[in-house]
């Protein structure tokens, strides 16, 4: 991304420009650098506004939601998630897509701040908008059905949350996401509401799950520390043998240059001598 971004100053590309900052702006939010997230998400917007580039506009302002609540700016992550679905209401063409992920951010803002009426409408607004764009029975809507589920749960309405909490699971394991981070959060969710309806065995089923899948992101976490430490340590090693290379260069150069001097003041003294003994042979 640094070299696009090289190369588009030197075009003076000020749109690929901020398509690129835009791109830089999602990958910090992902490596969790979110104040350096914030100033690419800025530059991009100033680069943006003046192509016009509503899409990218919306995309940005689609991360930001994400990146404010994360840094608990919650004002900002939902002035974030109004100027998105604004920008897409307005200019964006088939943007229902970003307009459900933009609902539903917003809810997720809502239910942290703990309004989870707010919460409830903003997650049902972004199932509405994902079932009409890809169909009912579109795996995506099953995923979508997560916050509403959690949002019912939150205000005690147990038996109302049940369906979308098991339907959103159903809908990551039909994708085959049932490995993502996201499931540990659902199935804990659907184990806590089968307890509140006192079915303990589902309850116990949905935890065993939630925790399988804990333990395998845990282990995936342990195996890549292992492994980056793996490569450190070959990296160091090589690294001290690259040392140890210089250094014996160093060492060889400086003999080198020892014995080049060495020979030279040999070679002044034997001349100084000889000049001398011819000038004496010559007196004589």
């Amino acid at each position: 991304l640094f070299k696009a971004i090289t190369i588009y100053e030197e075009l003076e590309d000020e749109a690929g420009l901020g398509r690129a900052y835009r791109r830089l702006t999602v990958l910090c939010n992902i490596e969790e650098q979110l104040d350096q997230a914030v100033e690419y998400g800025k530059q991009a917007l100033d680069l943006l506004v003046k192509d016009e580039d509503y899409y990218s506009i919306s995309l940005v302002y689609l991360e930001f939601i994400d990146i404010y609540r994360k840094l608990e700016r919650y004002v900002e992550s939902f002035m974030a998630a109004d100027s998105c679905i604004a920008i897409v209401d307005r200019a964006v063409d088939n943007g229902q897509a970003i307009m459900a992920r933009a609902y539903a951010d917003r809810g997720k803002t809502a239910a942290v701040v703990e309004d989870f009426e707010q919460s409830f409408q903003d997650h049902n607004k972004a199932l509405a908008i994902v079932t009409e764009f890809v169909g009912p029975d579109h795996p995506a809507v099953a995923t979508f059905r997560d916050g509403v589920g959690e949002a019912l749960f939150r205000q005690g309405k147990y038996e109302q949350a049940l369906p979308h909490l098991q339907a959103s699971v159903e809908g990551y394991e039909e994708r085959e996401q049932q490995w993502v981070a996201e499931m540990v959060t659902s199935y804990g969710l659907l184990a806590d509401c089968y307890e509140k309806l006192d079915n303990y065995q589902q309850a116990v089923f949905y935890q065993k799950q939630s925790r399988a899948i804990q333990d395998t992101l845990t282990r995936n976490k342990i195996a890549n520390l292992e492994s980056e430490a793996l490569i450190k340590y070959e990296t160091g090693k090589k690294d001290q043998q690259l040392t140890e290379q210089a250094q014996q260069i160093q060492q060889k150069t400086k003999i080198q240059w020892l014995s080049i001097g060495i020979a030279v003041s040999l070679a002044l003294l034997l001349s100084a001598l000889f000049y001398f003994f011819k000038r004496n042979q010559k007196t004589t």
